[in-house]
């Protein structure tokens, strides 16, 4: 077990600190951690169950950072769409002035969104 892991595991899960990840190496992040099992990357995320008991790890890939999250209970409050609010900035802003209020370019509380994204 790293050494992040096991303060993460000690402490439980924070708000405003990073999730819990293995072992990083210089250059190449986590993907020797990843084809370090002999079956490839889906054994060593399987694997992470018992190295991140609370629930969610974070590894470094050169392009790449993603969050895996893997209990029922943090996957249901990631899902949970009343906590989240629809941000329309940056291109998809200027894309707006283009395409009026579609399923990407509509505000949160226009009518046109809520169609569009029942239906994805």
């Amino acid at each position: 077990m790293s050494d992040v892991a096991a303060t993460a595991t000690a402490e439980g899960i924070r708000p405003g600190r990073p999730p819990p990840s293995p072992r990083r190496y210089p250059l190449v992040g986590h993907l020797p951690w990843l084809l370090s099992a002999g079956d490839g990357a889906f054994t060593s995320m399987m694997a992470a169950r018992n190295v991140f008991p609370e629930g969610l790890f974070r590894i470094e890939l050169p392009n790449h950072s993603p969050t895996f999250v893997f209990t029922a209970s943090l996957c249901a409050e990631l899902c949970d769409e009343t906590r989240f609010h629809k941000n329309v900035s940056g291109p998809l802003a200027l894309l707006r002035d283009v395409a009026a209020d579609g399923l990407f370019t509509a505000h949160h509380n226009e009518p046109a969104w809520a169609p569009a994204h029942k239906l994805l």
